[in-house]
């Protein structure tokens, strides 16, 4: 029984490891895989006949070759559009639809200004609502999706039964919200903290393509890291890497607010607020954008905030570097707004502190970066479900 059963998962890797070759390289050919996977030309031909049964890996016609070079090989590439996968993500003030094909691209998109931290139910019917309408603008059924990816902050467990929710996020609640989708459109439905999925997103598809070790940093509505290491996402042995929202210095120890809610935006609109009382009849939305305006006209009290921020979060990044050892850093989340301030500072305090430094970046992908790194997670757990590889 075990022999059988250790022989039935070897198969299965060999089929994923034949999947991720045709995905990456493809098209390519039989015995080029074979060659490339060091795997007989009888068990290719098996695994390829099985992918392709399956729907997932088309063959496409003979190539054109040179004149008198022989039987020209059939190639083999992955279907793109066999199945989709539907995310979305919220951030300070709207929540973002996408729907990608599986080689991540996107195929519709579309935001709401709408998110969940003050009526988590309304929020909820809102995102149900904007799901079927990708589908419908496609002509898609909810069978047609391999899955649905839900960006969320907090730390999630990995069998995605416990999440620790910070308290900006209000009523916010990805466990109904999991039990909800999973049960309307009756496929897979997976949660992923949204600085991880940013960070895979700008390491597949960004800032971080070349980059063999990063650092993702999101500030703006929370604080995080996403941490990839040797191209692989690490996320620690309770799945709470990157939570730095904590970090403290001696100093901070009798503080009564953590680095989260000093710098991120609750603890910027309280310090202008402070500055200017008549702003407080301003809804948080209203004074972000407000402070935004500001900023861009330089405006020398946010300016000088901005500064505080910057360096704040310099002295966080620098202590990443230096343990991590990264080749880069990305900067994300709702403070890149201001990435023309804070970066220069930033950068500035990693070549004066770090003894190697690392390359400071804004993100590319910006507000795609989360949506498009939970989709590219959703499709390899799809495709580990496809060659019965256990999740």
């Amino acid at each position: 029984m075990t022999v059988a059963a250790n022989q039935s998962y070897l198969r299965a890797i060999n089929q994923r490891s034949v999947l991720r070759a045709i995905y990456e390289h493809g098209p390519v050919s039989k015995a080029q895989l074979a060659r490339m996977l060091k795997i007989s030309k009888p068990a290719m031909a098996d695994n390829t006949s099985l992918l392709m049964q399956s729907g997932i890996v088309e063959e496409l016609g003979e190539p054109e070759v040179a004149k008198g070079s022989g039987r020209k090989p059939n190639l083999l590439r992955i279907k793109k559009n066999f199945k989709y996968i539907a995310t979305l993500d919220f951030s300070y003030q709207s929540s973002r639809f996408d729907l990608f094909n599986l080689k991540i691209e996107t195929i519709s998109s579309f935001s709401v200004r709408q998110t969940p931290q003050r009526d988590f139910d309304a929020w909820s019917n809102m995102c149900k609502s904007a799901l079927e309408t990708l589908l419908s603008a496609q002509g898609l059924q909810p069978e047609d999706l391999a899955a649905i990816g839900i960006s969320s902050p907090g730390v999630i467990s990995l069998d995605q039964e416990h999440i620790i929710n910070g308290p900006m996020y209000g009523a916010f609640n990805p466990q109904a919200l999991y039990k909800k989708l999973q049960s309307e459109f009756n496929c897979p439905v997976f949660i992923y903290n949204s600085t991880n999925a940013s960070a895979q997103g700008e390491c597949e598809y960004g800032a971080g393509k070349d980059a063999k070790n990063l650092v993702y940093i999101s500030c703006g509505q929370g604080l995080g890291a996403g941490i990839i290491i040797d191209r692989k996402l690490y996320r620690g042995g309770q799945m709470a890497a990157g939570e730095i929202a904590n970090f403290i210095t001696p100093q901070d120890l009798d503080s009564p607010l953590s680095l989260e809610k000093r710098i991120c935006i609750d603890g910027l609109l309280e310090k202008y607020i402070e500055h200017n009382p008549a702003s407080a009849e301003e809804s948080p939305d209203e004074l972000f954008e407000k402070i935004t305006g500001l900023w861009q006209n330089n405006d020398p009290f946010v300016r000088q905030c901005i500064d505080g921020i910057a360096v704040e979060l310099g002295c966080v990044i620098c202590n990443l570097v230096m343990a991590l050892n990264c080749d880069v850093v990305v900067l994300g989340g709702e403070y890149l707004v201001f990435a023309p301030q804070i970066l220069p500072v930033i950068d500035e305090m990693i070549r004066k502190y770090c003894i190697v430094p690392a390359k400071l970046v804004p993100a590319e992908l910006a507000g795609r970066a989360s949506n498009t790194g939970i989709a590219a997670i959703c499709r390899e757990m799809y495709f580990d479900e496809l060659c019965e590889l256990p999740q």
